[in-house]
């Protein structure tokens, strides 16, 4: 890149620092809306189309470590089991296991909660942020990659349905863009669950992205696509035509908002109870950990 434009090279230094926020490869997408949230850059395709061509000499010559950056629409799907393990090594392992099986033992987060959660998000290039923190909090995460499917709808009605039943409360906390379609899919998610499987649309809550965000960080949007049908009835809403992207929030701030969606559902006082209680299931199984002949194992390993 020895040609490269003073403004080339500022944009890249751009992209590294963008790229530095997260613990996780990105798409050439997410990347794009950070710079324009937090760089200024021009919310248009022209724009869009500049960053891609930056990014691709900038792997090509070496600038930027092609792992880096990820295609979630074109994965490679891998099933060749290349490990190799002893009978030796193997037998070390579950002599491992089960010294340490008390350590193992745990108790769902959620056990006698009266609420349950689960996070939808619409954009798949943002589900590896979403994941861990789902994971974390052993939270549901449905990814819609745009609008949800009439079958993902129906098993979330379900799994509502199935809670009201064993007496707890399912809340399903949706994020997605500030645009018309970002708008229409929550507003047709709501009705679907509301009017097609009979489950109350108070079971369903918007987190973001919001008008109220939007201007509270100033994100810069770009001007609503004029040939989206839903245009129209978005402008007659908000009083003006533009979209957001999700992606255009930082990766902290966003884990920051998923935590405390999830957090306002959670008992703290439950949890403790809970973990007092797993604590004394763990002092047994040590108890039965310590009457067995677990060395058995080892020589076996070693003959």
């Amino acid at each position: 890149m020895n040609s490269a434009t003073d403004a080339t090279l500022e944009t890249i230094s751009q992209i590294q620092r963008v790229m530095a926020e997260y613990d996780q490869r990105l798409t050439v997408r997410q990347i794009y809306y950070r710079l324009v949230a937090d760089c200024g850059l021009e919310n248009s395709l022209k724009s869009y189309k500049r960053i891609v061509r930056i990014l691709s000499d900038a792997r090509k010559n070496g600038i930027i470590d092609y792992g880096a950056i990820e295609d979630r629409t074109r994965e490679i799907t891998e099933n060749d089991k290349k490990d190799y393990v002893t009978v030796g090594d193997h037998l070390r392992k579950l002599h491992t296991y089960i010294t340490r099986w008390d350590r193992y033992y745990g108790v769902p987060m959620w056990l006698r909660q009266p609420e349950r959660v689960v996070i939808m998000v619409e954009k798949q290039a943002l589900q590896g942020i979403f994941q861990e923190v789902c994971e974390r909090w052993e939270v549901d995460l449905a990814v819609c990659r745009g609008y949800p499917s009439l079958t993902q709808q129906w098993e979330l009605a379900e799994r509502i349905k199935s809670r009201v039943v064993g007496g707890e409360d399912l809340h399903i906390i949706y994020y997605g863009d500030f645009d018309p379609s970002g708008e229409n899919i929550f507003d047709g998610l709501v009705g679907n669950l509301e009017y097609e499987f009979g489950v109350g649309a108070s079971s369903i809550v918007k987190e973001a992205l919001t008008l109220e965000q939007v201007q509270a960080w100033g994100i810069p949007p770009a001007p609503a696509k004029t040939t989206d049908t839903r245009t129209k009835g978005f402008i007659e809403t908000y009083g003006l035509g533009v979209q957001v992207e999700l992606d255009a929030v930082k990766p902290d701030k966003l884990t920051e908002m998923i935590e405390d969606s999830i957090m306002r559902h959670y008992d703290h006082g439950i949890a403790q109870e809970r973990d007092g209680e797993a604590s004394d299931d763990r002092d047994r199984i040590r108890e039965v950990i310590q009457k067995m002949n677990t060395d058995i194992l080892l020589e076996e390993a070693d003959r």
